[in-house]
């Protein structure tokens, strides 16, 4: 009696871990896949964080010196305003005008790039969360299923 009774104990454990090693191993495979895929997403985010803060200080430095060449030519443009050369400061006032208004069209090309990256980091940054939560998901799918 005691026989069968360790018999059936063995057999029983048997058949319950034959029956958890396969959830485990199914479980492993999407976690790995899960994970690569996250790994990916926030490879991503962190290349748009990167992409975005070389933009910010690629444009910062554009309009530094975007700047200072206007107060260059505005010094210039005071100079010979002072010295009484007329056609030289309305010479110095057209170049001073285009150069502002190129300076202003490069701003704005600038702030869209700048807008398109910030927009791609954003939907890189859903997608992670959703493979995020799509991973936890299925882990609890997984943890039902041994249940």
């Amino acid at each position: 009696m005691k026989k069968m009774f360790w018999l059936m104990i063995a057999v029983a454990f048997c058949v319950t871990l034959s029956g958890t090693a396969k959830v485990y191993a199914e479980e492993s495979g999407t976690t790995v896949t899960t994970t690569t895929t996250t790994t990916s997403l926030k490879e991503e985010v962190a290349s748009d964080k990167t992409k975005i803060k070389e933009q910010k200080e690629e444009t910062k430095k554009d309009t530094q010196e975007a700047k200072s060449e206007e107060k260059e030519l505005r010094a210039q443009l005071k100079e010979a305003k002072v010295a009484g050369d007329t056609a030289k400061a309305k010479e110095l006032r057209a170049k001073l005008k285009a150069l502002h208004q190129e300076n202003v069209k490069q701003m704005q090309q600038d702030k869209k790039e700048l807008h398109g990256a910030k927009k791609e980091l954003r939907q890189d940054k859903k997608e992670l969360h959703k493979a995020k939560k799509e991973a936890l998901q299925d882990k609890k799918d997984v943890e039902t299923e041994k249940k």
